[in-house]
């Protein structure tokens, strides 16, 4: 078996051991330890907290995702200045929305 193949077929082990752990949550311990308010309010907030994350980094993970191999495989450590403007997106969009939020 090839490594690639290994690799996929054993992620593949563990995404589907994840799944089942997530589905036996929600269908067995959840509803035995909340009430029906409770699980929703707790899916609200897990819902926003992910609509928010991801507006208030301003595209800047995929932008780094991206690029970050380009930049460090052809530039040197002090010239890569991509984790920079990464860490004052975060900071700006994070200003921002708490400046909305108190608005």
């Amino acid at each position: 078996m090839g490594i690639v193949r290994k690799q996929s077929f054993i992620s593949s082990i563990f995404m589907y051991g994840g799944v089942l752990i997530g589905a036996l949550n929600v269908m067995i311990l959840f509803p035995k330890f909340f009430t029906l308010e409770e699980f929703g309010l707790y899916n609200v907030l897990l819902g926003c907290s992910f609509f928010f994350s991801a507006i208030i980094t301003l595209g800047s993970i995929t932008s780094f995702i991206k690029f970050y191999p380009i930049y460090a495989s052809n530039l040197n450590p002090k010239e890569n200045d991509l984790p920079f403007w990464t860490v004052i997106a975060y900071l700006l969009g994070s200003v921002l929305f708490l400046l909305l939020c108190f608005l």
